[in-house]
Order: C-alpha cells, then sequence, then structure tokens
C-alpha cells in the first residue's frame, strides 16, 4: 500500500547502495483500555503477526499485519476479534537517527459490534549498539495528527511511543519491543481517553540483494 507506492521512488533515489529484503514473524500481547468517566474498559489477549520489508541505504519502507482475539478483563462483557495493517517508510539522515511516517488501519469487532481505526502518524528514532555491536536498542516518538474512530468523534491528538532491543545472528534480527499508543477525545462530560498497547517479540530474516552493475 503506501510503503510499495512509494518504493519505486525510493528505490532510484538509492540507485547504486545495497538493497535488503526482510521477512518477519511477530507474536504479542496486546492491551486496549477506554477510560470513560474515571471507568476503565480493559481488554488484552494474544495476537500473531507478520511483515516484510525492504531498505536502500538510509531508506526503509515495511508493511506489517496482525490478528488476535482480545478478551475482556475489567469493565465490559464483550470479547474482540483484533486486525491491524501498518504501513511505514523512514529515511536515516544520521546512523543513529531515523526519521519516518506511518500509516495504521486497525479494527475491532465483537457481538456489541464494529468498531474501525484510522491513524496517520510522523516522528523520529534514535538507535544505537549496547556493549557489543550485534546489539542494539532503539527509542521512537511519533504525533498521530490524525486519529479516526467510526463510532465516535476524531481523536483531537495522539501519541506512539516505542522501545525495544535487538540482536543480530548472521542474517537473523530477534528483537523484543514495547509499543505503546493513547488518544484522547472530546465530549465535555462524556469525554474519552484510550491507550493500547503491546509487548512483542519479533523473528526476522535478512535477505540481501546484489544488483549487477
Amino acid at each position: 500500500m503506501l510503503g510499495a507506492g512509494l518504493w519505486p521512488v525510493v528505490a532510484r533515489a538509492q540507485d547504486g547502495r545495497p538493497i535488503e529484503f526482510s521477512v518477519a514473524a511477530i507474536a504479542g500481547s496486546a492491551r486496549s483500555r477506554a477510560l470513560v468517566a474515571d471507568t476503565a474498559e480493559v481488554v488484552g489477549g494474544w495476537w500473531l503477526g507478520g511483515a516484510v520489508g525492504v531498505t536502500a541505504g538510509r531508506l526503509s519502507a515495511s508493511l506489517t499485519g496482525f490478528r488476535g482475539t482480545l478478551a475482556p478483563i475489567a469493565h465490559t462483557p464483550f470479547a474482540r476479534d483484533a486486525g491491524q495493517i501498518e504501513a511505514r517508510v523512514g529515511f536515516e539522515p544520521l546512523p543513529w537517527l531515523g526519521v519516518e511516517a506511518s500509516y495504521t488501519a486497525r479494527a475491532f469487532s465483537s457481538s456489541s459490534g464494529f468498531q474501525h481505526w484510522t491513524l496517520l502518524g510522523a516522528g523520529v528514532r534514535l538507535s544505537g549498539p549496547v556493549g557489543d555491536s550485534a546489539v542494539h536498542v532503539y527509542l521512537a516518538a511519533s504525533y498521530l495528527p490524525l486519529v479516526r474512530a467510526s463510532v465516535q468523534a476524531s481523536g483531537e491528538h495522539g501519541f506512539r511511543a516505542e522501545a525495544g532491543v535487538s540482536a543480530n545472528l548472521a542474517r537473523w534480527t530477534i528483537a523484543l519491543n514495547y509499543h505503546f499508543e493513547r488518544y484522547d477525545f472530546a465530549g465535555g462530560a462524556s469525554a474519552r481517553l484510550e491507550e493500547f498497547d503491546w509487548f512483542g517479540l519479533h523473528v526476522a530474516y535478512h535477505i540481501p540483494w546484489r544488483r549487477k552493475a
């Protein structure tokens, strides 16, 4: 989608740079919280997913998808089937600094109805080795200027934060990461705040592509 549409431009801009593809499997524990009138409605559970990505020099693009069921934890009788697709494009002006843009489509389905989310984000990412050059940590933060949910007014603003650590083993990367999002919705006495977070294990395999001169 977003990444696929932009990649021909990325490839031309990086002509002569090494290109690497990656495929990954992801398992995570996700939780969704809605705070309304001092009451927290919470659901959580496991979801599974995968990702494909490509890098060319300092430019990158990826597409990630998840699917799972979130069971009731507090103040809600309904389990939710959850799914998400996210596209990202990024650029690293410096080895330790990256900027990125993202588009996320998320859906929840339960016996009480269907809810669709659309999120647009822009942010920065800081990364670097820890002790061994094969081990890296990263911190990222994004502002979400567009937050739309199908069953309520658009969010006033949103914020996303991420942190993770990864180890590179030949062509394999194993990573642990934490992902947090928060959105505020207007409405006076019925104002609503929602949060979504997950811990994930990410195992990726990298495929270098050497182009002919």
